[in-house]
């Protein structure tokens, strides 16, 4: 079989191309850059940039990709990106102050954080970031303290996403996506593969 080949072994490890034309992707490439460029200066604007003041956090830049290249994602929608980033920047806080060890806050805030994103329905990758980075600390950590999942998380996000949702209407495209109306329908009136979330779009 293709499988006992080398060639169809290493197949495996890649995925499908992505199927998006050129002109789609550089709405994408653009928009990303320009999310994070007015997120990262409204929030230096109204933050300050001192050395101990954190304007603009790394995960940003991946909530950034997937507003903006995937917005039909349900990790990229509002609730998904702004309350997963807040909650795992709270579960890397209280770790990182409950726990000496930083290796072991950093698990521990991490795994608290998808936790909490599955429960309140709002998983959303970066946050597993914003966990391991909060949790792990540094100056600007210490310096918010317990207003750090508000500011600069919470501002960093709520601004990516207000620009997401603008520049997304700009395009022509649909941001944000609603609950599928296959997942409101009765299981045996479903088409193949809606029932495990698997839509047309």
């Amino acid at each position: 079989t293709d499988m006992q080949t080398p060639g169809g072994f290493l197949a495996q490890f890649f995925p499908d191309a992505v199927t998006m034309d050129a002109r789609e992707r550089a709405r994408s490439v653009l928009g990303a850059m320009l999310g994070v460029f007015i997120t990262g200066l409204l929030c230096q604007q109204l933050l300050g940039s001192g050395p101990t003041m954190l304007w603009l956090i790394a995960p940003t830049g991946a909530s950034a990709v997937l507003i903006f290249a995937a917005p039909a994602s349900p990790y990229a929608q509002p609730w998904p990106a702004l309350g997963g980033n807040v909650l795992s920047a709270l579960a890397g806080i209280v770790f990182g102050k409950l726990i000496a060890w930083p290796l072991a806050a950093a698990v521990l805030a991490v795994g608290a954080a998808i936790i909490l994103m599955l429960a309140l329905r709002c998983l959303h990758p970066p946050g597993g970031a914003v966990a391991l980075g909060t949790a792990l600390g540094g100056g600007a950590v210490a310096h918010a303290g317990w207003l750090y999942p508000l500011s600069p998380v919470g501002l960093n996000t709520l601004i990516l996403l207000i620009a997401g949702v603008a520049y997304n209407r700009l395009c022509g495209r649909r941001y944000p996506h609603g609950a599928s109306a296959h997942a409101k329908l009765p299981a045996a009136s479903q088409e193949p593969g809606a029932a495990i979330g698997i839509t047309h779009e």
